[in-house]
């Protein structure tokens, strides 16, 4: 599955229960099932029962319906495809059979066959509540409290917000529709980096030592390392007060040397370490001056942000603040450079070069992309659409690592990104290094022999797997290619199909349950290679496989 959120499609292609045009307009089936909560058989009435379709036939398609409270649901004139089943209620939470959150159920509708007797599982979810007060004992509005829980990112492991709310005008906060399970609980009150909190100092007395609220973690502290878990359970609503207090707060100063021009000063920036968010911190004079109060002891990136609002340009410079003001820091900003080119497909086969998107995905991970407003267009500089001819022209590309990706031909199962060339050298898998300006040219060749394997997934004792979730693995050459992973989840018979693969070197993996995101980790992966199964694929090659799932018994990572 494509890592980012940015512009991400399902991609998983099967064709075995795909039928024509008009055989699907005339053999329609239904689903009907029943939706109960855990533990036991208790029905859920007024959940909301989505299919979605998840093929290329069907797409765009969804269908509905509402549990009665029997907890009974059917659904009719289905079209024969594949579609994933989801389930919604206020207070619970969807699982599959090892109480984790469901991503789905993979069903397969074949022309005019019905599927009876699904049973979608529920589980009543767990609610944060409490108040944030000051060191007075005063209520704390608009205090932003983040429920924490360790996740994967770009194949690391790292503390993630699971849920979020924030105080009222009496401190107090609720977070609902919790999966059970451990987690951190952290307050974080919006800084002010502007203004001082302390009195002007008069004249023979010494100024006194500023401060500020800073973030603090259940059970009571300021480090994160020193944080307790809560392990929340099942339909309880768990009590987390916060008594938030002032530690000493020091001064940045520094100056923005560099092109960061256009309408007005450029905007400082700043974002602590273990934030995901990014604050206001001081303006910039004329000059390219800044200063920064209230900052608590810890690690920032400081982000200079100037430009026009059409063509945003970021430099970034990382500090750590001890027991002192922190002075002569020096942003350098590099001009914006242009990335340029063109897309072809191998062997002349026809494409429609419009649907596609050239994007510059940064290779570091701090690197900010907020700024650029996501997928407009219009904004952002490391985004750009394919004209009819082929050509595309990324202008004002903040210097950095980036990966070269074509968005949109994992909807096509036949085309993938063959190679990306900068002058000679072919910089697919290394990516290309931007800086200081001047003009790249890249020429992005898209192969039309994509590869497919599908399978069927069993247990010890041959008996198929459904939900199981199936990863292909890039290795070799190819390994660095985060774009490369791609996971589905097998039907109700087992049965999976992963189409549009990049020809080269796999190791696929079946397991029956898998934290999202954690087949990004070499180390997590490692024990189970054994009970992988590693593939060779050509272009246009078709391999099938019987898959051994690798049980949840097995599966350490939770």
């Amino acid at each position: 599955m494509k890592i980012w959120a940015l512009i991400f499609v399902l991609v998983s292609l099967p064709t075995w229960a795909q039928a024509s045009a008009a055989d699907q307009g005339t053999q329609r089936s239904a689903i009907e099932g029943r939706v109960v909560r855990d533990p036991g058989d208790v029905p859920v009435k007024k959940a909301e029962v989505q299919l979605i379709a998840d093929d290329t036939v069907n797409e765009g398609k969804s269908f509905s319906a509402i549990s009665d409270a029997d907890g009974h649901f059917r659904i009719e004139g289905i079209p024969a495809g594949r579609y994933r089943a989801f389930v919604e209620r206020s207070g619970f939470v969807e699982i599959n059979k090892q109480h984790l959150r469901a991503a789905g159920a993979a069903l397969t509708f074949s022309p005019g066959k019905d599927i009876a007797d699904l049973v979608l599982h529920m589980l009543p979810a767990a609610v944060v509540v409490g108040r944030v007060v000051d060191e007075d004992g005063d209520p704390m509005p608009r205090t932003d409290v983040s429920v924490l829980r360790y996740g994967y990112r770009l194949g690391q492991r790292h503390v993630e917000i699971a849920a979020s709310g924030t105080t009222n005008d009496l401190g107090e906060y609720r977070i609902p529709d919790l999966l059970p399970g451990r987690y951190m609980v952290a307050a974080n009150p919006v800084p002010d980096f502007s203004t001082s909190s302390a009195s002007s100092a008069t004249a023979g007395t010494p100024s006194r030592q500023e401060t500020a609220y800073v973030s603090m973690y259940y059970p009571g502290v300021t480090d994160r390392s020193q944080a307790a878990f809560l392990d929340l359970r099942a339909g309880d609503e768990t009590s987390v007060n916060f008594n938030l207090i002032r530690v000493p707060t020091f001064h940045v100063r520094g100056s923005i040397a560099g092109a960061l021009g256009g309408r007005g000063n450029p905007e400082l920036m700043i974002r602590p370490k273990n934030q995901e968010a990014e604050f206001l911190a001081a303006p910039v004079d004329k000059n390219g001056s800044f200063e920064v109060s209230h900052l608590a002891p810890g690690s920032y990136t400081l982000f200079a942000v100037g430009g026009n609002p059409d063509a945003p340009q970021i430099a970034q410079q990382t500090i750590e603040v001890t027991n002192g003001d922190v002075s002569g820091i020096r942003i350098v900003a590099l001009g914006g450079s242009r990335v340029r080119g063109s897309v072809r497909v191998e062997g002349g086969r026809g494409l429609d070069f419009s649907s596609l998107l050239v994007f510059l995905q940064p290779a570091d991970d701090d690197k900010l992309t907020s700024f650029f407003a996501g997928g407009d267009l219009s904004v952002n500089p490391t985004l750009a659409r394919v004209k009819g001819d082929g050509s595309f022209d990324l202008k004002d590309v903040p210097a950095g690592n980036y990966s070269v990706l074509v968005e949109g031909i994992s909807s096509l199962p036949d085309f993938y990104l063959k190679s990306v060339k900068l002058g000679s050298t072919d910089v697919s898998n290394s990516g290309i290094s931007v800086g200081g300006g001047g003009t790249y040219a890249l020429d992005v060749v898209i192969g039309s022999g994509a590869a497919k394997i599908d399978g069927v997934v069993a247990d010890g004792e041959s008996r198929p797997m459904a939900d199981a979730i199936v990863v292909a693995v890039p290795s070799g050459e190819h390994a660095p290619r985060l774009d490369l992973y791609e996971k589905t989840v097998a039907d109700q018979y087992g049965r999976f199909t992963i189409a549009g693969l990049t020809p080269g070197d796999y190791r696929i993996f079946a397991f029956e349950s898998l934290e999202e995101g954690a087949y990004f980790d070499a180390a997590f992966l490692k024990p189970y290679e054994g009970s992988s199964e590693g593939v060779h694929l050509d272009e246009n090659a078709h391999k099938s496989l019987q898959m051994k799932i690798i049980s949840a018994a097995d599966n350490t990572s939770e």
